[in-house]
């Protein structure tokens, strides 16, 4: 009798005892959760401010010298407004990629963007398509009464130059420039030299 009743208390210390085993354990965190599960981390990319500062230049296009002043008005900059702008990616315009960003010029000339960082240019809309370059090839190839056949190498590199390029920074101003020079109607023709007469 007094056999039995040790092993009963031996039996249920070891039982007693498993329990305790498996209720610390279970009471413990699993050592997968603790180390592979993360939180979602949000995907983002953070875009910063642009601004382009479009101005503009003239040429005199009269005859006899002008004075010294209107030389100086024509070359002081003035904002470039009312004039449709195009946004691409890249370096190197290309009239099948997309454009990101387009519009007209305010009366300041100033051009505002939220763009992430990379490499950017700006054309006018006679470089966002192929139909200008198509209609000044087809009209000048051979040439006419007042210019020269027109150079198609030069023509394809006028088009594939963006009008500005630039690079978006992080941590910096990301201020541009561009100032446009206005040709005299007979230099208005990239790529073809005028060869007809001048003003008197």
């Amino acid at each position: 009798m007094k056999n039995n009743i040790q092993k009963l208390y031996t039996n249920t210390g070891k039982i007693t005892g498993a329990l305790m085993l498996c209720m610390a354990l279970s009471a413990c965190p699993s050592k997968h959760v603790a180390t592979e599960e993360t939180p979602d981390v949000a995907d983002y990319t953070r875009k910063h401010s642009v601004e382009l500062r479009l101005t503009k230049t003239g040429s005199y296009c009269g005859g006899a010298a002008p004075p010294q002043a209107m030389l100086d008005e024509l070359a002081t900059p003035k904002p470039l407004s009312g004039v449709q702008f195009y946004i691409r990616k890249g370096t190197t315009n290309k009239t099948s990629d997309p454009v990101i960003a387009d519009g007209t010029t305010l009366a300041s000339g100033i051009i505002s963007l939220d763009l992430e960082e990379g490499d950017y240019f700006l054309v006018f809309i006679n470089k966002v398509s192929d139909r200008y370059y198509n209609e000044i090839y087809e009209k000048f190839k051979n040439g006419d009464a007042n210019h020269a056949p027109i150079d198609k190498a030069c023509l394809d590199k006028w088009l594939s130059t963006p009008d500005l390029a630039f690079t978006v920074k992080n941590d910096a101003a990301n201020i541009f420039m561009l100032n446009v020079n206005e040709p005299c109607p007979w230099n208005e023709i990239p790529c073809a030299e005028y060869r007809g007469p001048l003003p008197p």
